[in-house]
């Protein structure tokens, strides 16, 4: 095969989200999440992409509400987000992860 469709196609499958607890150390691939308690129904959660040759919006968002929902046992929330960026980790221009960090605040008090 070429090898150069070989790393594309390696790209690709390590580009989407990541489901590395950030909590146990870093990912080799770049990305993660982490979910801190900051109170009895509000969490801090950042969601980061693994490493893409492109900015990957759409993944880290579906991640981050993935997690929130989840801190929240599956009940709604109320988000507030400190912000969305891209960061090019290795500094080659070619490897970048798509961060985005937040508050979850669970609505439904009744469960936490």
């Amino acid at each position: 095969m070429n090898k150069a469709f070989l790393v594309a196609l390696s790209m690709l499958l390590v580009s989407c989200a990541s489901s590395h607890n950030l909590a146990n150390g870093r990912s080799p691939f770049g990305g993660g999440y982490k979910v801190v308690k900051v109170s009895q129904n509000k969490y801090k959660i950042t969601a980061i992409t693994n490493w893409a040759p492109w900015p990957n919006y759409d993944d880290v968002r579906e991640m981050w509400d993935k997690h929130a929902k989840s801190a929240c046992g599956n009940n709604e929330y109320r988000g507030e987000i400190i912000g969305e960026r891209v960061r090019d980790d290795l500094g080659t221009g070619t490897h970048f992860v798509t961060v985005k960090e937040g508050y979850a605040t669970c609505i439904n008090t009744l469960s936490h």
